[in-house]
């Protein structure tokens, strides 16, 4: 009887153990690559085209313009569960810039996502917004491409400006 008390208890104990080591059940990242192209001013007209291919037609349709960014997922530029190349129809960066958010409308599933991002063209500085619409919010600045945005900005930036150097 006492033998079978403790194999009891060592049975519980063990149960215990894994589920409390397991942790919750986590959802995997959405794999989605996106091309994006807009002018100036979140108020210009966004067009955008996003697959779980890379290399799908419609994304390399929408692919005109002048390359200003590519965002991706991960730190040191891996884009292996999404990155989103950024064109601007306004010619290349300028010191007016390029300015744009992550809503609900625009990109909702890359905004407070994005680890790394590569500058491109006349493109160089660049300003991280981690409030949409508020440019008076937490931002950082950052002199071309960065591998890693660091721990205060990763996963949650919700725009960006991107202007010739400063």
């Amino acid at each position: 009887m006492r033998n079978a008390r403790k194999v009891l208890a060592g049975i519980a104990l063990s149960l215990f153990a894994i589920v409390s080591i397991s942790g919750p059940a986590q959802a995997d990242p959405v794999t989605e690559h996106c091309v994006v192209v807009t002018g100036k001013s979140p108020k210009d007209a966004v067009r955008k085209a996003c697959s779980t291919d890379p290399n799908a037609p419609e994304l390399k349709t929408l692919a005109v313009g002048v390359q200003l960014m590519t965002w991706y997922d991960n730190w040191q530029w891996d884009g292996s569960n999404g990155q989103v190349t950024w064109y601007g129809y306004a010619g290349t960066c300028d010191a007016e810039g390029y300015l744009i958010y992550f809503d609900e409308n625009n990109f909702p599933t890359w905004r407070n996502r994005i680890s790394s991002f590569a500058v491109h063209g006349g493109c160089w500085t660049t300003m991280a917004y981690d409030v949409a619409y508020d440019p008076f919010a937490g931002t950082n600045r950052y002199q071309g491409d960065t591998s890693y945005v660091g721990d205060g900005m990763n996963d949650f930036i919700e725009g960006f400006w991107v202007t010739t150097p400063r």
